[in-house]
């Protein structure tokens, strides 16, 4: 084979063209990660949230008389990501911490009551909206997020309103879910 000459034409031609197809992905990276960020985030967060509803199957079940045996009752799962609401527990975090100064076991008892009161005033506010009480307990928060921290956590089904109420709301909710920010 031929050693390429310094100045041949064909080798810089090869060389400009490898040059503008690295500026060019250069210049599309550019307008993707800056110009197009914020279009892409915001997409990211409607896609986030999803309501599916999906119609029950079997229907109701009458007897001889059409008095109903049996009914169609909803049914919720409340599931919380927990990187998505980590910003909502640094937030919280800060309004209890104020400017007070803590040890580090008093900073790790403040961000676990944080990290409660976060998910409870979630799952409160998603009960009052489909008006039924969440079951989520303090207990069961801190042992899924001491051992499952990348996990989502589900509470499994919301209970009937009947006697408390929900702060804001106007309702009244009974249900194990006190809303309590003391961890268990």
């Amino acid at each position: 084979m031929e050693r390429a000459e310094r100045g041949d034409p064909r080798l810089r031609a090869v060389t400009a063209g490898l040059l503008a197809g690295m500026g060019l992905l250069a210049a599309g990276l550019w307008y993707l990660q800056i110009v197009a960020a914020d279009r892409f985030r915001s997409r990211e967060r409607r896609q986030t949230y999803r309501l599916v509803r999906v119609p029950g199957i079997r229907g109701r079940i009458l007897d001889r008389a059409g008095r109903v045996l049996a009914d169609n009752r909803p049914s919720y799962n409340l599931v919380l990501y927990i990187e998505e609401v980590r910003p909502l527990f640094r937030e919280v975090y800060r309004r209890l911490k104020g400017r007070r100064r803590l040890s580090s076991a008093q900073a790790r008892e403040l961000s676990l009551q944080a990290r409660w009161l976060a998910v409870s005033n979630l799952a409160q506010r998603a009960g009052a909206v489909i008006g039924r009480a969440s079951s989520v307990t303090a207990k069961a928060f801190h042992r899924h997020y001491r051992n499952w921290p990348y996990r989502p956590d589900v509470d499994q089904g919301f209970e009937p309103c009947g006697n408390r109420s929900i702060p804001g709301t106007g309702r009244a909710c009974a249900g194990r879910g006190s809303g309590d920010p003391s961890p268990a």
